[in-house]
């Protein structure tokens, strides 16, 4: 199959039908790539595969996946039979390699986040990354729900947020095969994401009332990176909409599969898709099948996507109000350097809840910045005041940083000469920057958060 066998490929009715909101992606590890020092930008999971067969050294693998490499449910699969029911072996290897990986700039799934018709995803992995890109992207909250045979999440859904979702002030994420931070029993294998593709067919059968599973039948489903094999997308399909194939022509409920098809031995599945109403891209690979949306949507319909002034910054300023002038100093500078921070006066609009916003912007910038100074000492517990604002988000930043889920780093900057150190704060490296000038060690914190920038590697817990 060609390239140009997609040229009738209905962009502008699924362009439509995304600008209207009736249209959820269904994504999978396709579209999940990280950069990573050895090997530069790989996919994920088949990273992934090939790192667990050699930490957890399971036998050698009798079957090769269809592109001549081992999947990851394959290598889990294999470990499984040797260790039964070790899940927690799998998930610690997981939650370990997720703390130093992440996802490559302006990738597959930074854009899809960035259009604001997308509200709510079904997401067939097992990382927390799509949660902190559309944290880190969106200004309104994302809910999360994890769902396995052994551990239901649809039905715990308040029906009212569904109202929130249309209303573009949520985002939901329904992680359809559990999560390895947060679930005890994913769905790694081929075998359990049958099962939890069973249950969940049944559970849509027997629940009719259920808001979320209504949401899913009467929307347009557009698949991207799942990256199965021909059967099972095809029952993976059938599943997700809830209607025979025959039903599946009605135009009014157009399937999209915007899919990497190249792991298929022939085109048996598109012509397949294709005869029962599906809209097919034949795409060289789900990156640029992202990439594509991305372009049509920002030029037919512009007011879709969030646009550079409405991301969060790269870092958050945060100080006492005495040290204001020396805050804002710091901030203009940085910005002056093209670095975006988050500064309060230039960030907080008229009409925002205040709380709220700071506490968003806190989650969303992977850098925090603490202004230390005799001030910020005098007005915290220690000094013998009471607890100040600023005290308040160094606890909440220090939180986020403790986590596991939100990788960042913390950089507190002296603008005095206080010898003080916020209990919190001691294990990181002080940086002496007088009055928030171009002074002192200015050019060592504008280098280290442009490496960041640049390099989200940089990014690591310690």
């Amino acid at each position: 199959m060609k390239a140009e066998d997609c040229a009738d490929f209905k962009w502008q009715d699924l362009l439509n039908r995304l600008s209207m909101q009736n249209v959820i992606p269904v994504i999978g590890e396709g579209l999940y790539w990280v950069r990573t020092p050895e090997a530069g930008d790989v996919l994920l999971y088949p990273y992934l595969a090939e790192k667990f067969a050699q930490h957890m050294k399971p036998p050698p693998a009798p079957d090769k996946g269809t592109q001549g490499k081992e999947t990851f449910h394959q290598a889990v699969f294999r470990f499984l039979e040797q260790n039964p029911d070790d899940y927690l072996a799998v998930k610690d290897f997981l939650v370990e390699s997720f703390k130093t990986l992440f996802p490559v700039p302006d990738g597959p799934l930074q854009k899809l986040a960035r259009i604001k018709s997308l509200s709510l995803f079904i997401n067939t992995t097992y990382d927390h990354y799509l949660e902190q890109t559309l944290k880190s992207t969106r200004e309104y909250p994302t809910e999360v729900i994890h769902n396995t045979p052994k551990e239901k999440g649809a039905n715990d859904l308040d029906p009212g947020i569904f109202k929130l979702f249309k209303a573009g002030q949520r985002s939901l994420i329904f992680n359809i095969y559990g999560s390895a931070g947060r679930s005890l029993f994913p769905a790694y294998t081929e075998k359990d994401i049958l099962e939890t593709i069973v249950a969940l067919q049944k559970d849509m059968e027997v629940n009719r009332e259920n808001k979320f599973f209504q949401v899913l039948e009467s929307s347009s489903l557009l698949f991207m990176g799942c990256r199965y094999d021909d059967w099972l997308f095809r029952f993976f399909i059938r599943t997700m909409t809830n209607k025979d194939f025959d039903q599946q022509k009605n135009v009014k409920y157009r399937q999209f599969i915007g899919d990497d098809f190249h792991s298929f031995s022939c085109g048996c599945l598109t012509r397949f898709l294709k005869a029962y109403g599906s809209e097919v891209y034949y795409s060289p690979g789900n990156r640029e099948f992202v990439d594509k949306l991305f372009e049509q949507m920002q030029a037919r319909y512009p007011g879709e996507i969030i646009v550079d002034d409405e991301l969060p910054g790269l870092a958050f300023i945060s100080f006492h109000g005495h040290d204001r002038a020396a805050a804002k100093e710091l901030a203009a500078q940085l910005r002056e350097d093209g670095i975006k921070v988050w500064y309060d006066q230039w960030d907080i609009q008229p009409g925002d809840v205040v709380d709220e916003k700071i506490v968003k912007a806190i989650s969303g910038c992977p850098v925090f910045i603490p202004i230390i100074s005799r001030a910020a000492q005098q007005f915290t517990a220690e000094g013998g005041q009471s607890v100040r604002y600023h005290i308040r988000e160094w606890e909440w930043a220090y939180g986020r940083f403790t986590d596991g889920q939100n990788p960042r780093v913390i950089i507190p900057v002296i603008i005095d000469d206080t010898t003080w150190r916020y209990k919190y704060f001691e294990k990181f490296a002080y940086l002496t920057i007088p009055g928030g000038k171009r002074a002192g060690e200015y050019e060592k914190l504008k280098n280290r958060l442009v490496d960041i920038l640049h390099n989200p590697q940089q990014l690591r817990l310690i």
